[in-house]
């Protein structure tokens, strides 16, 4: 119950400030809205997230404070999951090891925010609980409910079942691993019954972006996953434990419990969420499945004071951040600057009609659903392709437009602007400038 406390209460003063910086945590909430108003399944981005959207729906009009408070409660969940199965496997640190887990930069920002993916931890590290104390039957329903919330969650099937493999006992083997993916594909299988209904299979698609550069792909799997101070721990205590042999040579009991196949099963996950990021590596958020994993390993690899003091770093690392040749914000707390710089946005886009008489359009690109989603767009109401940010009629927003009908827009009388981080993603996407267009920042960058 303590550390429960202690994570939640970690999260406490981060979760005011709009649902996110992502914005498909917003997204989320206009499907939950859209459920709830509809009674008809609406997917938030494909492939659907049916188990985070129909929770978003039953606190569509709750606010961010709610909506945000659930994802710190499961993220304070899935620690203690976390402390229970280390404990399980005989880790004398396990509860030093949740807050590291609680702590970790990419996991600690997403548990303050609408985003899907703690949800899917929170149930994932239930799942594997579940495994570790012969409960299969629990541990599907919990691993089907997670791919309910991430359909990427199925991949943790094959480390769970590694687990469940006692090669002295192969036929209860096979069935305590049939116990496991039965409910496991069943509760999935329900989960996007709905998607499947409103969507045929085309729900089985997503949005292909532009590959990132190899600098982008290679941050994400380190400092922002870990963070600086994380990264530099990592990168530390393995050279400490290289140099310090003897205290591998004097395992203490934290070791005791780690099977070769409970190893095989953390090196499968890290593995396999590792490569799905590589298919597709667009956030670090993608990375946090396979934190846990990496923690255990280093769990077992480390020597018991190098472990706790790798643990210590993460602790601070979402703090602390490294700007040469000092310290500076960590990204906990650059991502909560932003999160309020956000909401300035969207208040001044709200007060728009008060200080213009113009026939304005707003180019919005990824601050659209935060639009939507913030109550600044009239419901319903749109203009050749632009929603409405009022009654009136006369500030429009689109996500994005090609340089043609900027230019039809512009020959129209309109006054175009375009908000922090639209210049380059319409350069990425239409290959044009929106400045040497016509169009005028309206905030500055």
């Amino acid at each position: 119950m303590t550390l429960f406390a202690l994570v939640f209460l970690s999260r406490w003063p981060f979760i005011f400030h709009g649902y996110g910086s992502d914005a498909d945590a917003w997204r989320v909430v206009l499907a939950g809205k859209s459920i709830l108003a509809t009674g008809k399944y609406s997917v938030s981005r494909f492939p659907g997230y049916p188990i985070h959207e129909f929770g978003c729906a039953l606190m569509a009009n709750a606010g961010p404070l709610i909506v945000n408070g659930v994802t710190a409660a499961l993220s304070a969940v899935g620690a203690v999951f976390f402390a229970l199965s280390m404990r399980e496997l005989g880790y004398k640190h396990h509860i030093v090891g949740a807050l590291a887990l609680a702590f970790v930069p990419v996991v600690y920002i997403n548990s303050t925010s609408n985003m899907d993916y703690v949800w899917a931890l929170a149930l994932i590290l239930g799942s594997l609980h579940s495994v570790l104390v012969g409960r299969a039957i629990s541990a599907g329903i919990l691993l089907g409910l997670a791919i309910g919330c991430r359909i990427t969650s199925g991949a943790m099937a094959l480390p769970l079942a590694l687990l469940l493999i006692d090669q002295q006992k192969k036929v209860r083997s096979m069935q305590q691993v049939i116990k496991l993916c039965v409910p496991a594909f069943i509760i999935a299988t329900l989960a996007f019954v709905p998607a499947y209904l409103v969507y045929g299979l085309a729900f089985l698609t997503f949005h292909q972006l532009h590959y990132p550069p190899m600098t982008h792909v290679i941050q994400a799997f380190t400092v922002g996953t870990w963070g600086e101070i994380g990264l530099g721990a990592i990168v530390l205590g393995t050279l400490a434990q290289t140099v310090w042999r003897r205290a591998q040579r004097a395992r203490t009991a934290q070791d005791d419990g780690s099977s070769r196949a409970a190893v095989a099963a953390w090196l499968a996950a890290v593995l396999l969420y590792g490569l799905a990021f590589l298919r597709l590596p667009t956030t670090p958020g993608y990375l946090i499945p396979m934190v846990p994993f990496v923690i255990l390993l280093l769990n077992r690899a480390f020597e018991s004071r190098v472990f706790v003091a790798f643990c210590a770093c993460l602790v601070i690392s979402p703090f602390v951040g490294l700007d040469w040749p000092g310290l500076s914000k960590g990204q906990l707390l650059l991502d909560h600057d932003k999160r309020r710089q956000d909401m300035e946005v969207l208040d001044t886009l709200l007060a728009m009609e008060r200080w213009t008489e113009e026939q304005v359009l707003i180019v919005a690109g990824a601050w659209a659903p935060k639009l939507r989603a913030s109550g600044a767009a009239v419901p319903k109401k749109s203009v050749n392709g632009a929603f409405l940010l009022n009654d009136y009629g006369r500030v429009r927003a689109v996500f994005a437009l090609g340089q043609d009908k900027l230019e039809d827009y512009l020959a129209r009388g309109y006054r175009v602007y375009y908000l922090p981080g639209v210049r380059a993603q319409i350069l990425a996407e239409y290959r044009y400038d929106l400045m040497e267009s016509g169009a005028v920042p309206l905030l500055q960058e």
